[in-house]
């Protein structure tokens, strides 16, 4: 079967912002769902794409075609990102 066929919408939605660094929390906020589920669909991705890390999940995606080339390198979605600092002001 093929794996893109096999991922739900949300899996891939999942997979899409896993492939942007963003943590469990950030992905549930970002879908407006809970964090339990998130899990949730991590576990079926993880399995679906037999993977064994977050890394690796993202890899294999790239490597089937479930993910755009540089989708990796996306800014985090709603300025969640550890940005550095702007120049402090003096009082």
């Amino acid at each position: 079967m093929n794996p893109s066929m096999a991922l739900t919408p949300k899996e891939r939605r999942v997979l899409e912002l896993l492939a942007r660094n963003l943590s469990n929390k950030e992905i549930a906020m970002a879908m407006q769902i809970g964090e339990e589920t998130i899990k949730w669909h991590l576990k079926n991705v993880f399995g679906k794409l037999a993977a064994g890390s977050r890394k690796q999940v993202v890899r294999r995606a790239h490597l089937l075609g479930l993910l755009e080339p540089g989708a990796e390198a996306a800014a985090p979605l709603g300025g969640g990102g550890a940005e550095a600092p702007g120049p402090r002001l003096a009082p």
